[in-house]
């Protein structure tokens, strides 16, 4: 992981795009109250001079703006830093549970223990992550 990673400025990021995506293409509905299901998008202010177009190749054009390969790089960047970070406290937490006097496992084994299963758990996602990929990519 790179030195001054920051997961809460990715999110930011990500839910920038999207918000601004929304209230560009849709300010009508983002700016109003009365679609609930909608996110209110700041963005959608500089727009409300614009009619909102709901045909159905224009929702097709933003269903696939989310399946963007940058899009789904960011959302698939995100869950693996969470997925990461979650499975290496979750392993130091059992270790932590397991050996609580210390009377078992050094200081250094216990940080190794937690290294390489976090790196493990991350190349065996990553490698699922290829699979899947080469398995859609095979039945297209």
């Amino acid at each position: 992981m790179r030195s001054g990673y920051n997961r809460d400025r990715l999110l930011d990021q990500i839910a920038c795009d999207c918000f601004t995506y929304l209230g560009r293409n849709l300010p009508q509905q983002c700016a109003s109250d009365e679609f609930y299901f909608l996110p209110r998008a700041e963005a959608a202010l500089q727009y409300l001079t614009d009619i909102d177009d709901v045909t159905p190749e224009k929702i097709q054009d933003h269903v696939g703006y989310v399946e963007t390969d940058s899009m789904q790089v960011k959302m698939n960047t995100t869950i693996l830093v969470f997925t990461v970070l979650t499975f290496a406290g979750v392993l130091s937490s059992v270790i932590s549970t397991t050996d609580f006097n210390n009377l078992f496992l050094s200081s250094k084994l216990r940080l190794f223990i937690i290294i390489f299963g976090t790196i493990s758990a991350t190349l065996l996602s990553f490698v699922s992550l290829v699979i899947r990929r080469k398995k859609r990519y095979l039945s297209n």
